[in-house]
């Protein structure tokens, strides 16, 4: 009964002839047409993590980071009341996760839960030099006691010399945000709370290769203050291209 009312509905068409049906879905778009063809797009680029690290911070109170990180810096990152807490000093406090990445195309992410607004700007690094950490791209909020100022920035360092990539974007911090960096071939995105930054993501092709394979995280400022943060995760990022439109039959429908 099925089949013979398909016929009959493909011999009469309305005027305007049959169109597919097109649910959008998270696996991406379908077209269903009558006849039984079904098309499918897949969404893309597809982007998995290959390789992940992670920090919670959930340990007893310490005057250094512990855990997998490499501390270095004029002061010293802690930890207080399971989150990460930095007080600097008039200069700058670092570490890096103690593993490389296996890729360059790597992620960093972390959760910044500053209630009040320090003098301070904090930084996530990514494809940093394996050897010193110098050279890398430094996506960072610039927190300051004028809310005003709270806006996000990525520079990069090449040759021990910084400069802007983006500068002074939107959206100005608020509390608990979710704070992502990423370096994809030479897509460079920064994300606040999942979307990405005015500006991002940016193209930028001056650091790259198995030299650049460290994550890090930072702050500095000129005078004495405190920043918190927390749960921090990040690891390499494998982008898949994305794959010609197929076609199958559709041979059958359950409902």
């Amino acid at each position: 009964i099925f089949g013979q009312a398909v016929m009959e509905l493909m011999k009469t068409p309305p005027a305007n002839r049959w169109k597919p049906l097109t649910p959008d879905t998270v696996r991406g778009v379908y077209e269903v047409y009558l006849g039984g063809i079904l098309l499918h797009q897949l969404p893309g680029p597809i982007v998995r993590h290959t390789q992940s690290f992670s920090d919670n911070f959930n340990r007893a109170d310490s005057s250094t980071l512990g855990s997998s990180w490499v501390e270095y810096g004029t002061s010293n990152m802690s930890i207080l009341s399971n989150k990460l807490s930095i007080t600097v000093s008039l200069g700058t406090a670092s570490a890096y996760w103690s593993t490389v990445c296996d890729s360059d195309d790597e992620c960093s992410q972390i959760t910044l839960t500053c209630a009040a607004d320090p003098d301070i700007y904090f930084g996530l690094g990514i494809r940093a030099k394996n050897t010193d950490r110098i050279d890398r791209y430094d996506a960072y909020l610039s927190l300051t006691s004028n809310t005003a100022g709270d806006n996000h920035f990525l520079d990069k360092i090449v040759g021990g010399s910084q400069s802007s990539v983006i500068g002074n974007a939107d959206p100005a911090y608020s509390v608990n945000e979710v704070f992502y960096a990423s370096a994809v071939g030479s897509s460079i995105s920064v994300k606040a709370n999942g979307s990405h930054i005015v500006g991002s993501p940016a193209t930028d092709t001056s650091l790259s290769g198995s030299a650049q394979r460290t994550l890090t995280m930072g702050a500095f400022t000129g005078v004495t203050d405190t920043f918190n943060a927390d749960d921090w995760s990040g690891g390499d990022v494998e982008a898949a291209g994305q794959p010609p439109k197929g076609s199958w039959m559709l041979m059958g429908v359950g409902v």
